[in-house]
């Protein structure tokens, strides 16, 4: 797999300085439980992180959150993680905000740069996520939420 490039720290470091003067308290905390309660409405949303949906899952892990499995990528992880909760949310933030602003936020693949600056296709899939993505089709009849 292609090396997959960071986001900039000292530019997460803005984000999340600005976060906590307009929000208070721990960014990191309300970020991953406000997104522990979407993923387990909208289980498909995970699809929005991309490759750094393994950062944030492995961060809801940490936070004692089980809801959506144990199951990690550890390469991506070893690729993308700062080691440091804030800057790991940081860094899911700006990665999900992209998506929106691609309007791919319910796409299995995923365009990012590798270490050189070019551009190639992450394809994520997570068993678990995916399995809570059926059911709630079948629990909808045929409709995600």
């Amino acid at each position: 797999m292609n090396k997959i490039a960071q986001y900039n720290p000292s530019e997460l470091a803005v984000l999340i300085d600005n976060t906590r003067k307009e929000a208070g308290g721990d960014f990191s905390d309300m970020y991953i439980r406000s997104l522990a309660g979407m993923l387990k409405r909208s289980p498909s949303m995970y699809l929005s992180f991309g490759p750094w949906w393994w950062v944030l899952k492995s961060e809801m892990i940490n936070a004692g959150i089980l809801d959506f499995g144990d199951e990690t990528d550890a390469e991506v992880l070893e690729m993308l993680s700062y080691n440091n909760t804030d800057m790991n949310c940081a860094a899911c933030y700006v990665a999900q905000s992209a998506a929106f602003d691609e309007y791919s936020t319910h796409t299995h693949d995923r365009t990012v740069v590798d270490l050189d600056g070019e551009p190639f296709v992450y394809r994520l899939a997570d068993s678990t996520m995916e399995m809570m993505i059926a059911a709630q089709v079948i629990e909808l009849g045929g409709r995600l939420q």
